[in-house]
């Protein structure tokens, strides 16, 4: 069994066994700023600083209008980002927790998942935070086809 194949089976019994409390998901894209590598919800300020793209701009952009409140406009910036590019990863997590904070919990969802299966399918924290969302969402038994 491979060492992503034993991480699935654990998400599997998270979701199944359910560890109450264990899976904290924060509905806010706006986290502490830290960047654990692969694309966390504010990793490009810190991990390229002083470096711009017009997605990192754009990126950047919507996270201030999330700041000062403006969620629809913030929507849009993420959006628009991903209309771009559709494999950056903070907007795309970003965008999935904005959504998740407004109560458009399928749409979130949907994002998650492709992170987690399309762009980072090797990566713990992906299943992790896709799984926890399930987990607190009670959607787990729509979606058990994905570990197993």
């Amino acid at each position: 069994m491979s060492y992503v194949e034993r991480w699935r089976w654990l998400i599997l019994g998270l979701l199944i066994g359910g560890l109450a409390g264990a899976c904290p998901v924060q509905a806010s894209p706006i986290s502490s700023g830290t960047d654990n590598g692969n694309g966390g919800s504010l990793g490009v300020g810190n991990k390229l600083p002083g470096k711009t793209t017009p997605e990192i701009d754009l990126h950047r952009q919507g996270i201030e209008q999330y700041r000062a409140g403006k969620i629809e406009q913030a929507e849009k910036s993420f959006r628009q980002v991903l209309k771009n590019d559709a494999g950056y990863i903070p907007a795309r997590y970003d965008l999935a927790a904005l959504l998740v904070s407004q109560g458009r919990l399928a749409e979130g969802l949907a994002h998650y998942k492709y992170i987690a299966l399309k762009l980072l399918p090797e990566d713990v924290e992906a299943h992790y935070r896709y799984a926890c969302l399930l987990y607190t969402s009670d959607a787990a038994d729509e979606h058990r086809d994905v570990w197993l």
